[in-house]
């Protein structure tokens, strides 16, 4: 998908719309997650960006998502693709909202 066209798409409703309901399905899932093996810092950024999600209802977070989730694996997602899709794609982006780095 060319660039103008994900540009686009990041701003159509209907996505924006399943973007946000996956980054809230996200945030629930992360804060029922035990730590486990999983470091402090990781943990903790992880449950700190799923508990602001939830306290926006995914509202304040959805620009960034939506943005990300369009050029994600070269912006194979469309405003028409099916839920789970949008779900991978929001899960395999979380920790890079969350600001969690290689070295974290």
């Amino acid at each position: 998908m060319a660039f103008a066209d994900q540009a686009l798409l990041a701003e159509d409703t209907t996505y924006r719309n399943k973007v946000r309901q996956a980054v809230i399905y996200a945030a629930m899932d992360i804060q029922g997650e035990a730590q486990g093996a999983t470091s402090d810092e990781v943990f903790g950024k992880r449950q700190s960006l799923a508990s602001r999600v939830i306290q926006s209802g995914g509202g304040e977070h959805v620009e960034a998502f939506a943005w990300l989730v369009s050029v994600f694996n070269g912006g194979i997602i469309q405003a028409n693709s099916i839920d789970s899709d949008f779900q991978f794609a929001v899960n395999s982006l979380f920790n890079d909202v969350a600001g969690i780095r290689s070295t974290d």
